[in-house]
């Protein structure tokens, strides 16, 4: 992908313009770094990670968090319309979106942070925003306090939708058990 034009030039802009963050770029580059993938290596499994709206949380900046959120809405219908105007991804490819992790139970108050973070536990990271669309997904609709999903459970969960073996591959690395309500 090195010798594709357009990802020079996000590369180049990533270096450009510069973010408000150490540690994040904007969604923007993301989205279209997973889009050029997509085009370009056809893979029947996407996954996306998307940070933005957490930053702008944590620095307090409320406009910015609703708008952000408002983009990677945008995003994700342009990755699945994009799908399923291609006759070759049509009804065949999964795309799993999510951030980088979730905002805990808290109260309104404290919108700006995760509640108690617990790694050992993952209790800051309960309410963890989800997006999976694919021909091997049910049509569900939100699902909302019906299992209990975890971050830690997305690696495994995209092993199998690839149709890998987590185990045989990953002997040594820890992951939660698969999401099964996120497979037919």
């Amino acid at each position: 992908m090195l010798d594709n034009p357009r990802i020079k030039e996000l590369n180049q802009l990533q270096l450009d313009i510069p973010v408000p963050w150490d540690q994040v770029r904007f969604d923007a580059y993301t989205f279209n770094f997973a889009f050029e993938y997509l085009k370009e290596k056809r893979p029947n499994v996407l996954y996306i990670s998307l940070a933005e709206t957490d930053d702008y949380a944590h620095d307090g900046q409320y406009d910015r968090y609703i708008t952000s959120a408002q983009k990677s809405d945008e995003f994700i219908s342009r990755l699945w319309n994009w799908v399923q105007n291609d006759p070759e991804y049509k009804d065949k490819t999964t795309l799993l979106i999510t951030t980088d992790h979730g905002r805990g139970y808290v109260e309104l108050a404290d919108w700006k942070e995760h509640g108690e973070m617990d790694i050992a536990s993952d209790e800051g990271d309960k309410a963890i925003w989800m997006a999976v669309i694919g021909p091997d997904t049910p049509a569900t609709g939100e699902m909302k306090n019906t299992t209990d999903v975890k971050q830690n459970q997305i690696a495994r969960t995209l092993m199998k939708m690839m149709g890998f073996d987590y185990e045989a591959n990953h002997e040594t690395l820890k992951a939660g058990n698969v999401i099964e309500a996120m497979m037919k």
